[in-house]
């Protein structure tokens, strides 16, 4: 009986000879392998049958994957706490006050002696007080003329700043808007009603109590009374008070009692009766709004001896909201 190994180089057709040059060595399996089935000789007349199967290798059992469980995460409330929110607060411009911030009684330019169209920053609210005056320049080329020929200029009118019996503040004037009387307009009305320029001198230092009484019953007094159209037209002829020498002698104030005055002769009148300038060289019916505007003028008497400051500071121009309009005229 043949060898296993010459039998099956036989059914393989393989020469024996030459079969280890044919057959190099096989690598060991790697793993674990089924043990191979037994494959015996054949007996003489009987058939060669090979195995149904073919074993297979037995691979090592593994556990099957497992989903990953995902971490959980933390709401975003967890990670950001929350915290109360912090209101931001804009700085006041100009142009942006909020409306219920807004000054009623209008706001005012940085100070300066100087009559011009310009809007000088910072701009500030308007606090008003009794003894505060008023000048108004509506550029009229009537009053322009006017003025010009009695040797001055603009502004053409002034008023003053009262407190009422009432406890409310007016502005004492004589002939507002080209009226022919006194009156105590109202406050601050009179100030948004006019639609030109307007500067106001504001006093550097509260009026007293008695002060501020005695401006009040001057302007109570004069209520009513007529506007000095005669005496102020008088200012454009030589019989005026005002003049190079006459001045040291005439146009002193003359007190509550007149029947009628001026713009500027009614300012300067309640001043000196409330005891705010000096009786002794304040000349009322000698002195023009442009000499109470810019401290100096071109009378040799009111120039050396006529002031309002330091009791006033310089002249502010006076607007009705932060935001200067984009035309004024």
């Amino acid at each position: 009986m043949l060898s296993f190994s010459w039998l099956g180089m036989l059914l393989l057709g393989v020469d024996p000879q030459v079969a280890p040059a044919a057959f190099p060595p096989v690598p060991e399996p790697q793993g674990i392998m089924a043990p191979a089935p037994i494959i015996r000789a054949q007996a003489p007349g009987e058939s060669l049958s090979l195995p149904q199967t073919i074993p297979q290798a037995v691979l090592p059992q593994t556990a099957a994957p497992q989903t990953p469980v995902p971490t959980p995460v933390a709401p975003p409330t967890a990670l950001f706490p929350q915290t109360t929110p912090v209101p931001i607060v804009m700085p006041a411009t100009i142009g942006s006050v909020a409306p219920q911030s807004r000054s009623p009684f209008g706001y005012l330019c940085a100070s300066a002696y100087a009559l011009d169209h310009e809007f000088r920053t910072p701009i500030e609210a308007y606090h008003p007080q009794p003894g505060d005056i008023l000048f108004f320049c509506d550029d009229s080329i009537l009053w322009g003329v006017l003025y010009r020929v009695a040797l001055t200029g603009p502004p053409y009118h002034t008023a003053i700043v009262i407190r009422k019996p009432d406890g409310t503040l007016g502005a004492f004037e004589a002939g507002p808007n080209d009226t022919l009387w006194c009156e105590i307009t109202n406050f601050p009305n009179r100030l948004h009603d006019w639609k030109k320029r307007l500067w106001v001198r504001r006093r550097s230092k509260p009026l007293t109590d008695e002060e501020s009484r005695r401006l009040t019953e001057f302007a109570s007094k004069q209520e009513g009374k007529f506007y000095a159209l005669i005496r102020l037209g008088g200012q454009l002829t030589p019989l005026r008070h005002r003049g190079p020498l006459r001045t040291y002698f005439l146009g002193k104030p003359k007190g509550p009692d007149r029947w009628a005055y001026w713009c500027a002769e009614a300012v300067l009148e309640a001043c000196v009766y409330a005891g705010l300038l000096n009786p002794e060289t304040t000349r009322p019916s000698a002195t023009y709004p442009r000499d109470m505007f810019f401290d100096r003028s071109t009378n040799l008497y009111l120039d050396r001896h006529f002031r309002l400051a330091p009791d006033w500071l310089p002249p502010q121009r006076w607007l009705p909201s932060p935001r200067p309009p984009a035309v004024t005229k």
